[in-house]
């Protein structure tokens, strides 16, 4: 089903509507709307989001997104038509906002909702809606964000796809902060382990299981599971580091894919311990 907008008084009798259009992913793309006279040879063509005296028809775009990134819908500019608040729906729960802007937390179909005011007519204003759109977002769940975590107190980095541990931990203790997604991991692949000293309360993260086995068994460090995935290099382009530096205490690992960052540690006395995995392909 596609939505078509008709602005009062500008289809008039005797004029047919020809729609024209593709099918893509199930959804039918309007690629123009034409309003011909039956005495008349002349038409008036429309594309989605232009506007004069005809018919204004919009398709239901479907957009494609990755869980941790916000992805912005753009209403298309109507002229003399104001635009109503954005409502974003996954799985019964409704976010509303001015921006058009959404941050998806879990995979599945969101479906977007955004209404169309007149605030013009005939040099009048009007609050009365015009028209809803619908259109879709698909949040895909073969990626998830790796929010990065500082203690101001102990130093130590913790990284996490958890967006409950993310939140939480900052207002259960006040020296931890958010300092932002430091990469996209895989969703599936090699298994990147999670470890935990409860007598330094440090946090490390490696692929190697051999180095679990042996921190596990002879120096007192806990196995905490699947912290996330590691890609193949095959399948990435951007590489995970892992920096080690003893004098930093509990926080003697750090891992980053930002190049920058890993070139200035180095120079502060940290040691690039090398590839430890690989981001999700993007």
């Amino acid at each position: 089903m596609v939505w078509i907008m008709i602005r009062n008084n500008h289809l008039k009798l005797g004029k047919a509507l020809i729609i024209t259009g593709f099918i893509l992913g199930g959804l039918v793309m309007v690629q123009r709307v034409s309003a011909t006279s039956t005495s008349s040879s002349s038409s008036t063509v429309m594309t989605p989001g232009s506007s004069s005296s005809g018919v204004m028809a919009f398709p239901k775009m479907a957009y494609t997104t990755s869980i941790g990134k916000t992805i912005t819908v753009v209403a298309p500019v109507i002229q003399d038509m104001a635009v109503r608040n954005f409502s974003f729906t996954l799985n019964g729960e409704t976010v509303t906002n001015v921006s058009g802007k959404y941050t998806a937390t879990k995979s599945g179909i969101v479906t977007v909702q955004y209404g169309y005011t007149e605030s013009k007519v005939s040099g009048s204003v009007s609050s009365g809606q015009f028209s809803v759109v619908t259109q879709y977002i698909k949040v895909q769940d073969n990626e998830m964000p790796v929010y990065r975590l500082y203690n101001k107190v102990s130093m130590a980095h913790l990284y996490t796809t958890d967006l409950n541990e993310k939140t939480t931990l900052p207002t259960l203790d006040k020296n931890w902060t958010y300092e932002g997604i430091s990469w996209q991991a895989a969703t599936s692949g090699t298994s990147v382990y999670r470890l935990y000293n409860p007598t330094t309360g440090e946090h490390l993260y490696t692929k190697d299981t051999n180095e679990v086995s042996v921190l596990t068994t002879t120096a007192g460090w806990t196995k905490e599971g699947t912290a996330f995935y590691s890609s193949t290099a095959e399948d990435s382009a951007t590489s995970i580091h892992r920096l080690y530096n003893p004098a930093a205490g509990v926080g003697s690992h750090l891992i980053t894919m930002d190049a920058n960052e890993a070139s200035v540690l180095q120079t502060r006395g940290w040691k690039n311990e090398g590839i430890a995995w690989y981001a999700a392909f993007e």
